[in-house]
C-alpha cells in the first residue's frame, strides 16, 4: 500500500515536471519566434528617430 502511494506521488511530481518542461520549451520557442520581428522594429524606430534628430536639433536652435 505505502509503495504505490509512493509510486503514485512519483509519477505525479514526474508529470509535473514535464509539464513545466514543456512550458518552458514553449515560452522558449515563442520568444525565438518573435525575436526577429521585435529587433527589426527596434531597429526601425531607431532608424526613424535618429533620421529626425537633425531637424529636431535644428528647430530647438531656430526657436532659441
Amino acid at each position: 500500500m505505502a509503495e504505490a502511494a509512493e509510486r503514485s506521488r512519483i509519477e505525479a511530481q514526474v508529470r509535473a515536471q514535464a509539464e513545466k518542461d514543456q512550458a518552458h520549451r514553449q515560452a522558449l520557442e515563442t520568444l525565438t519566434a518573435t525575436y526577429p520581428s521585435l529587433h527589426s522594429g527596434l531597429a526601425q524606430s531607431y532608424l526613424l528617430a535618429s533620421a529626425s534628430l537633425p531637424n529636431t536639433v535644428q528647430e530647438e536652435m531656430a526657436s532659441g
